[in-house]
């Protein structure tokens, strides 16, 4: 098993362990947030203010259909990494190949359902007239290139499972550079349309896999597969079915969430929208490392659950828990007593009533960044576990917080329904993945 490109996380401190594995997820996270403003700068400066709007309006019917599978990919590379942990190398290969197959299946079904009923979805999101052909073609080249987004992801997965954390990092920036170097190709030098940007991400996401494949074949040897690796084995696909559905289905359960809020939001008028955008802008920054954390202690938990450390895995969640504690406490502070100043970063000073409101929304999201912190914690460690329905039952019960808030608190409270929204669906889903952690690790325990 190679030094060199993967990392067993069931040995050494605990804490360092994750930190070093969240370092590149965070970078990551950041260089994803600097290009996607130089794709809104791109697009906006050069195409216009109606196609970056056609691009916007895109993202929720996108992330409905992409979550799932990203939902699925991360699942299953679970179940990787519990093999990984095990030491169990055929094991590894054998869960690839089951999550290979089961990608790809899901990819390719989404695509063939999504396009024909694309423009129907943007239609119910009552997509403005103006831009909805703009919209339609854009979403339309992003559905054509679900296999190849699926692939890249896939890739970045498999290769975190296997503890490595940097290698993803750098296909990251280099998918990102040439997004932005094929945007500016096809956009300005071709002179393209909305859709040019669609097919700069393809493109992008295309040679990256290349390399990423590339890259596998010369470093990570433990993924060099046999002709038996990839007969298809029901029982491994069962296996990564269970794990890997249900996480694909709470994330398009948490997008329907946020598209049901994004629409009790739009009857509120424009300056609601603008206060709760620049609001939101603010919190996922504020976000960004409990996220990263996150996913650091599933593939932990995931890797120390194979090997059967199941006292290395409460010794991890409590360190991990006391850092994002500490990151959560700061980010509350920062949102509470300066949200007015960061929100000031997005739009002007001038625009007083707007961020009044995101201060509103800052100071009330800010005080329970403790209990998002928690709820990534423990839904990361119980995905890692495996245990894919107990993650699902939290999902759903963030969904029916959001949709109670939608439709209830919206109307008898205007904004300060929207407000709220987040608070009551972050508690409502961390309470029960908390319980199910505190039995499962009892029961781990006793066997």
């Amino acid at each position: 098993m190679t030094k060199q490109t993967t990392r067993q996380m069931t040995l050494g401190n605990p804490a360092g362990k994750i930190i070093l594995f969240t370092i590149p997820l965070l970078i990551g996270n950041l260089f994803q947030q600097f290009h996607s403003i130089a794709d809104t700068f791109i697009i906006g400066r050069i195409l216009g203010v109606h196609a970056l709007a056609a691009v916007g309006s895109t993202g929720s019917v996108f992330f409905l259909v992409f979550g799932f599978v990203i939902g699925v990919s991360s699942g299953a590379s679970m179940i990787t990494a519990q093999r990984f942990g095990a030491q169990d190398e055929m094991g590894v290969r054998r869960s690839v190949v089951a999550s290979v197959w089961i990608c790809l299946a899901f990819s390719v079904l989404l695509s063939i359902i999504a396009i024909p009923f694309s423009r129907t979805a943007l239609e119910l999101m009552r997509t403005p007239a103006d831009i909805i052909d703009d919209a339609h073609s854009f979403l339309v080249v992003v559905c054509i290139g679900m296999v190849v987004f699926t692939t890249f992801f896939f890739l970045a997965n498999v290769l975190r499972a296997l503890g490595d954390s940097k290698t993803p990092l750098i296909f990251l920036i280099i998918a990102s550079i040439l997004n932005i170097a094929i945007n500016c190709l096809l956009i300005l030098g071709f002179r393209m349309g909305v859709h040019a940007a669609a097919w700069g991400t393809v493109l992008a996401q295309s040679l990256s896999s290349l390399l990423y494949l590339l890259y596998i074949k010369r470093k990570v040897p433990i993924l060099h597969m046999r002709r038996e690796d990839w007969q298809i084995n029901k029982e491994d696909i069962v296996i990564h079915l269970r794990v890997a559905l249900p996480i694909g289905i709470q994330m398009s359960v948490i997008t329907i969430g946020a598209v049901m809020i994004q629409f009790a939001l739009n009857g509120l008028g424009s300056l609601a929208v603008a206060a709760f955008t620049t609001a939101t802008r603010v919190e996922q920054m504020m976000m960004m490392p409990l996220h990263s954390f996150g996913a650091a202690i599933g593939t932990y938990a995931a890797q120390n659950y194979g090997a059967r450390k199941i006292g290395r895995i409460s010794k991890g969640v409590f360190q991990c828990g006391l850092i994002m504690v500490s990151i959560a406490a700061v980010g509350s502070i920062v949102s509470i007593f300066f949200g007015y100043q960061l929100a000031t970063i997005f739009i002007g000073r001038d625009a007083t009533e707007v961020l009044l409101m995101a201060q509103y929304y800052l100071r009330i999201n800010g005080m329970f960044f403790v209990v998002v912190g928690f709820l990534f914690l423990f839904r990361s460690v119980i995905q890692g576990l495996g245990k894919g329905v107990a993650a699902l039952s939290s999902g759903l019960m963030e969904l029916f917080m959001r949709l109670f808030a939608a439709f209830v608190l919206v109307r008898m409270l205007a904004f300060t329904g929207i407000v709220w929204a987040g608070p009551i669906a972050w508690v409502g889903a961390a309470i029960p993945i908390i319980v199910v952690y505190v039995i499962t690790m009892r029961k781990m325990t006793r066997e």
